[in-house]
């Protein structure tokens, strides 16, 4: 019950309703699905949607690299994928000031309900407030009342705790749970800022071997069974 409680927040979250889930499927919203040109290639639209068909996700949100891509999806199930508009560029995305007006024209289409995935690693991207493309990001999705999912990946819980606290009126998915802390900071980050959620897309025992979620079985450990969405992250090998 938590995990559907869960899910419908999530729905709440981005702006969103579901209609009644498949017959024996408890709803499924994947907050995290890339869809990318070389997936293309070897997967249409229509048959990454029959995967999802298949996996039971009744919603996605998808990320498109280039951003266009999650339209091709959300031609096909404008009522089921939602596209959020992706910068293209893993790293080297907060020192190019043209993504500032490609994102401003991508949501004033209406076609992107956020922005994201924004990575952040540390030791590779300067401090959120020196970056004039990350605080006129922020500052577009005030505007047009989108999240923003962010990857934020530090030594130190600092840097994400700086980002959410001082902007509270933006709304923020982390991704892949915050990807290197810890299950405390997950709770410390969740109860104390309201307009933070956070997906578990990607936290598995491979990437992030040195806190893992899961015990020898495959279970959430005991700590991890509170979290709050889904997200698989799919990759093709």
């Amino acid at each position: 019950m938590k995990a559907l409680n869960c899910y419908f927040y999530a729905l709440a979250f981005l702006g969103l309703s579901l209609s009644s889930p498949a017959q024996n499927l408890q709803p499924f919203f994947d907050v995290h699905v890339h869809y990318k040109w070389d997936q293309a290639e070897i997967t249409s639209p229509q048959q990454a949607l029959d995967i999802l068909d298949k996996a039971g996700i009744q919603k996605a949100v998808v990320i498109g690299r280039p951003a266009d891509m999650a339209l091709q999806l959300q031609r096909l199930a404008p009522d089921r994928i939602i596209p959020i508009y992706d910068p293209n560029e893993k790293l080297t995305w907060q020192f190019r000031t043209e993504l500032i007006e490609e994102v401003r024209k991508g949501l004033s289409s209406g076609l992107y309900r956020g922005i994201g995935e924004l990575h952040l690693i540390g030791g590779m991207a300067v401090r959120w407030q020196q970056s004039k493309v990350f605080v006129a990001l922020l500052t577009l999705a005030r505007e047009y009342e989108v999240p923003l999912m962010v990857h934020s990946e530090y030594s130190s819980i600092k840097p994400t705790l700086s980002i959410c606290q001082e902007n509270p009126n933006n709304r923020f998915i982390l991704a892949h749970a915050g990807a290197v802390i810890n299950p405390d900071q997950v709770e410390q980050i969740l109860q104390a800022y309201p307009n933070v959620v956070m997906d578990l897309a990607a936290r598995d025992p491979w990437r992030y071997i040195n806190n893992p979620i899961t015990d020898q079985k495959g279970q959430l450990l005991p700590d991890w069974q509170e979290l709050i969405l889904i997200g698989a992250d799919p990759r093709h090998e």
